[in-house]
Order: C-alpha cells, then structure tokens, then sequence
C-alpha cells in the first residue's frame, strides 16, 4: 500500500495477518500442461522434467532442460586432457526422487505448489547418489516469460554439476558473457569458457539469460546444448540459478 504521511508528523499503521482458507492444488503422475500468454509448457511426469515448450507456435527445445554429474580431476590445478577443452567426463542425469528418504522425504516429486492470478509455480525434486535437487519453474500467467530456479544439496566429491539447456537454431544461436568492463561475445566451439555472473543467449527471438551468485562460472556450448557448471566438489559453496 501508500501510506499518507502528514508532513511534520507521523502516522501509525496496525496489521492483521489473516489466513485464507487452503486450497488444494493439482498433483499429476503422467504429465501436465501449463499455458499461458503466448505459450504451452508440458511436464513429463515420470521424470520431473519439462518435456516441450512451445512460444509463438514454435518449439523452443531439442530435449529435455537437465541436470548432470560429470566427474571431474582430483587436481584442478593440473589440467589433463579432458580438461583443456571442455571440462568433465562421464555425465549421467540426475533422477526423479521417490521422496521416501532424505531431505525430500514426505514431499511429491512433482507438484504444482502454486497456481494463481499472476503465476504458476511447478517444483521437481531429483535425486543423485546422496545428493539432492530442487528446480522451481515459474509461468507468469501476464507476460510471456518463464522463470527457472535450482538449489542444491551438493554432496560429491571430485564431481561437478553441469546445467544443459537445449538449443534449436545453432546457426541464430549468439551467446553473450560477463567479462571485465563489458560483456563479450563467446565462440561456439566447445571450449570451457570463464564468464563473470551470468550467461545470455539469443536464438530468433528467444532470450534466455543464465545467473549465478557466484562472481566466476563457466560453460561451454557443444550442440545443440549449452552447458553450465554449477556445481564442482563439495567444497564449493551453495549456489542458486536462475534462467
């Protein structure tokens, strides 16, 4: 609200917290669809993972947004071979978690946590060896933009954690990084790739934009992915993306 302030004064202002009655919201196990201005997003409910999303009547990816574990050196400092280019080898996905152990335990796999007039809010929790993840996505329901937040329960050892988001038009495809005093345009070749903060990537007329709390990320795009460490060792802190 606007408060009214008198001039020369003060005004006083009491609040009272009142709970609306619960509202139960939808659970799905074989998918479901959330539309909205200009766009259709369709879950897989067997995997937790966003299966299509089509914007202006085109689908906008090639697979599935996911995560993966990479290993990775035990020495960081002496680069190998698997290294120099793109770092990481051996990458499996992370999975679905049954929610019956663990930090998720008591939780759904996958629910839509929140459903009003300006959003909807569709949470998957994975699972990986002992480590956990939550990935929140958030349609706004007046404007056609998608919001998509990661957190992590990051419990690996000499293993990273990679975001791959999908891309469909390589030859549109411009990626744009952080760098010192500016933003730089970054080569498509596969090679690791330091960025400061953030991300940006513009195919057609899609933007996306990939941001850390962290100050120094890096990626690299083998096609058709953008690939993105979040994650590597467990000495690492916690960090939170949002595309």
């Amino acid at each position: 609200f606007e408060a009214e302030l008198p001039a020369m004064g003060t005004a006083l202002y009491g609040f009272e917290l009142r709970l609306d009655p619960k509202i139960d919201l939808p659970q799905f196990i074989d998918g479901f669809t959330v539309e909205g201005i200009g766009y259709s997003a369709t879950f897989d409910g067997k995997t937790g993972l966003l299966s299509s999303l089509i914007m202006d009547g085109k689908e906008r990816l090639s697979a599935p947004i996911q995560l993966f574990v990479y290993d990775d050196s035990p020495d960081p400092w002496g680069l190998q071979e698997t290294q120099t280019g793109k770092m990481g080898i051996n990458p499996r996905s992370v999975a679905l978690d049954d929610c019956k152990e663990g930090v998720f335990r008591g939780l759904d796999s996958i629910a839509i946590t929140e459903d009003g007039a300006l959003c909807t809010k569709v949470e998957s929790l994975f699972r990986f060896e002992t480590s956990f993840f939550r990935i929140a996505y958030l349609f706004y329901k007046t404007e056609k933009r998608i919001d998509i937040e990661i957190n992590t329960y990051w419990n690996e050892r000499e293993r990273m954690l990679k975001l791959h988001v999908p891309t469909v038009d390589s030859e549109t495809l411009q990626v744009l990084g952080q760098v010192p005093f500016g933003t730089e345009v970054l080569p498509k070749t596969g090679q690791e790739m330091p960025v400061h903060r953030f991300v940006a990537a513009k195919e057609q007329d899609l933007h996306l934009r990939l941001c850390s709390l962290k100050n120094l990320i890096s990626f690299c795009w083998t096609n058709p992915f953008l690939r993105w460490i979040i994650r590597q060792d467990f000495l690492f802190p916690m960090r939170s993306v949002l595309l």
